[in-house]
């Protein structure tokens, strides 16, 4: 994935999680360590889980805001799209 691919991804996540209310304290859990895992992967740092790890992370959040953040959870199954085509 390119480096404006990247951060294309990181930012598209980041405006979506800065828009969304009503956050229970489980789903500002899954966001912000999602934010930091993606953010960790998509800079090649070596402190990042592995990347199925982080895609498991997104599915999980998926999962959790399917029925009450319509347009947060298609943005995340974009990005899962998006980082698995790109070999993630």
């Amino acid at each position: 994935m390119a480096n404006e691919e990247r951060r294309k991804v990181l930012e598209e996540f980041r405006n979506q999680v800065a828009q969304t209310e009503d956050l229970d304290e489980e789903g500002r859990i899954l966001l912000s360590s999602l934010d930091k895992e993606i953010h960790d992967l998509l800079e090649g740092s070596e402190d990042v889980d592995t990347p199925d790890t982080v895609l498991e992370q997104l599915q999980e959040s998926i999962e959790h805001f399917e029925d009450t953040h319509p347009a947060l959870t298609m943005t995340l199954s974009q990005m899962l799209t998006a980082l698995s085509n790109a070999g993630i």
